[in-house]
């Protein structure tokens, strides 16, 4: 999902009745950590809903089960391609990591919470794989804090992203089966990764939202040390436009 759903969320907030439609477009420029895996530039379409209780946004789909003045809880649902901003599941054709099986893309479902606070709001969040592609799962925190000034908002936050090792080994471990000359078989174990992201929104008007925004993500060595990983620290930049209808 993209950082800055919970930006557009927060002035529809303010701005647009319960239910609501966006369109956009966004083009980000961005890398996986794996191997060989070139930086790119990708011009990329951006829907969403928001209803009273259903919404759909970059991937995600969600209803909520109960809300409060300051929290609400809710049931999560996605699809998890291959990890980290490369939607390819092709290791071999794509990546050119030759020997490697391709891995699934695997349906996830899960349960989070989000609670105003007064300064920022902060969001849990776990999800299991349901398909039996990978069998494990993610619970990630976030904290983050939107801050809105006449026609600019800016929105920095922070957070954490524990994964199971059944879910690390899946993406990023080498089988017996896929080992060679240089790449030894490697079995991933749990990881923490940590997160940043920084998004600032210009609105132009009351229906049209120009945005722009960072996110990077660092890895465990879980991640890091295996041999079909290159990088420690990866990062993603977007521009784009919302249009809320």
């Amino acid at each position: 999902m993209h950082a800055g759903l919970g930006l557009v969320l927060t002035l529809l907030t303010t701005t647009v009745h319960a239910e609501t439609w966006q369109l956009g477009f966004l083009a980000e420029n961005s890398r996986s950590p794996f191997l060989d895996d070139r930086k790119e530039t990708n011009g990329l379409p951006e829907i969403s809903y928001i209803g009273e209780r259903f919404s759909y946004s970059g991937g995600e789909i969600q209803y909520g089960l109960s809300s409060g003045e300051s929290s609400n809880t809710y049931i999560v649902g996605q699809i998890r391609q291959r990890q980290f901003y490369s939607a390819s599941t092709d290791f071999s054709g794509d990546l050119g990591i030759t020997g490697m099986q391709d891995r699934d893309p695997a349906l996830e479902l899960g349960l989070g919470l989000v609670n105003q606070l007064t300064w920022g709001q902060y969001t849990l969040e776990g999800t299991f794989d349901v398909s039996g592609k990978h069998e494990g799962y993610e619970i990630s925190a976030t904290y983050s804090y939107p801050k809105q000034s006449g026609r600019w908002v800016i929105e920095p936050a922070i957070g954490l992203q524990l994964q199971s090792s059944d879910l690390v080994d899946y993406y990023h471990g080498v089988m017996d089966s896929e080992a060679q000359i240089g790449r030894p078989a490697y079995k991933g174990d749990q990881a923490i990764n940590t997160l940043a992201s920084l998004t600032v929104g210009y609105l132009i008007n009351a229906r049209l939202l120009a945005i722009a925004g960072m996110e990077q993500i660092a890895l465990d060595t879980s991640i890091t040390d295996s041999p079909i990983v290159e990088e420690e620290q990866i990062r993603k930049v977007y521009l784009g436009i919302i249009y809320t209808f």
